[in-house]
């Protein structure tokens, strides 16, 4: 190959991948190395997860507490784009901190990872686990764990209105990075699943684990739709995708005339139908004029509209197809408990 046209390969391959380690005078490259160098930067040594010997807030031990929230955790959590960043802004775990993607002030992680069931062992795959912020404790201070966890606070997300940052059950039998906590939970009388449910592939960070009516989750306008998932006393839980009602049906890409976040609850209503109840607006912004679309407003009570998303048992573990099966998500729905019949759920505070 032309002396010339092989510098200006590497140059390209530099331009790309972290060239520090390549002399930009250097016309005896070894190609390979250059190729091994890519690989090693962008997929680097996985870590190991650390060993806890507890997830119940009353058995927490110093051993288990974190400086920084362990690597492999799913921290990912996006925020709708405004006029002035047309991007949408991801929460990521950074060398132990919280940071959005355009570099806002992180959040520092020193504390202890708990089990939380907001259902009360109704369906247990509804619970949760959190992160307790506990900065003023150590493994050599006096004061106890449990101690320190009361006197603590819930990792939150930011701009969410105080909702906190959670990881969904099924994502620890997802990943097989989690094998450990798996365990643990097993140990303290979690009922796990051996494999991934039917239809979890398709569950992400976005999905709603909704297990009682009243129960405020985050809604972000610039979606068409929202999917949510229906957890049940045995078997999979069950998904549908319902939608908040702002978006502009005639326009065939559908695109949606606001962005931003909002507080929403599933409710029943007097003539016996399910609606949809925005408790509060974070944050709302128009994209463009549109007047037959309503306009998000506090309060506001929607007809629920809702498809199923239905799954079967493929022949891999974890793996699943779509299929349907009339009335499941229906008499879900209508078996949702009130919130205020949960004595141990601590429901989140919306201001009015």
């Amino acid at each position: 190959m032309n002396s010339f046209w092989r510098v200006a390969r590497i140059n390209s391959i530099r331009s790309r991948h972290y060239s520090s380690r390549v002399e930009p005078n250097s016309f005896l490259v070894d190609r390979n190395s250059v190729h091994r160098l890519v690989e090693e930067e962008l997929d680097p040594p996985r870590r190991q997860f650390p060993r806890i010997s507890t997830l119940q807030p009353r058995k927490l031990q110093p051993g288990d507490f974190m400086e920084t929230l362990p690597y492999g955790f799913h921290l990912f959590y996006r925020k709708p784009a405004t006029p002035d960043l047309e991007r949408s802004l991801t929460l990521q775990h950074r060398g132990g901190e919280l940071a959005w993607t355009d570099a806002l002030p992180p959040t520092p992680c020193r504390g202890f990872l708990y089990f939380h069931n907001p259902a009360n062992r109704t369906a247990p795959l509804a619970a949760t686990l959190r992160f307790r912020l506990t900065p003023d404790f150590s493994p050599a201070s006096r004061i106890s764990p449990q101690a320190a966890f009361a006197a603590g606070s819930d990792l939150q997300i930011p701009g969410a209105d105080g909702f906190p940052w959670s990881m969904a059950l099924w994502t620890l039998v997802k990943y097989p990075v989690f094998g450990h906590l798996c365990n643990v939970l097993r140990n303290e009388g979690a009922r796990l699943p051996a494999h991934p449910w039917p239809g979890t592939r398709q569950m992400d960070e976005f999905s709603v684990m909704l297990y009682a009516r009243g129960q405020p989750f985050l809604v972000d306008f610039s979606l068409p739709s929202l999917r949510v998932w229906l957890p049940q006393l045995s078997g999979p839980p069950l998904a549908a995708r319902i939608e908040p009602g702002f978006v502009d049906l005639k326009n065939k890409k559908y695109r949606m005339p606001y962005t931003g976040l909002g507080i929403m609850a599933l409710e029943l209503l007097e003539d016996g139908r399910f609606g949809i109840q925005l408790l509060k607006i974070l944050s709302l912004a128009k994209q463009y004029v549109n007047e037959s679309v309503e306009r998000p407003v506090e309060g506001m009570i929607r007809p629920l509209a809702y498809a199923p998303l239905l799954f079967k048992e493929a022949a891999k573990p974890g793996d699943s197809k779509f299929v349907g099966r009339k009335g499941s998500v229906a008499v879900a729905l209508e078996n949702l408990p009130h919130v205020s019949e949960l004595p141990w759920y601590s429901q989140t505070k919306v201001n009015n």
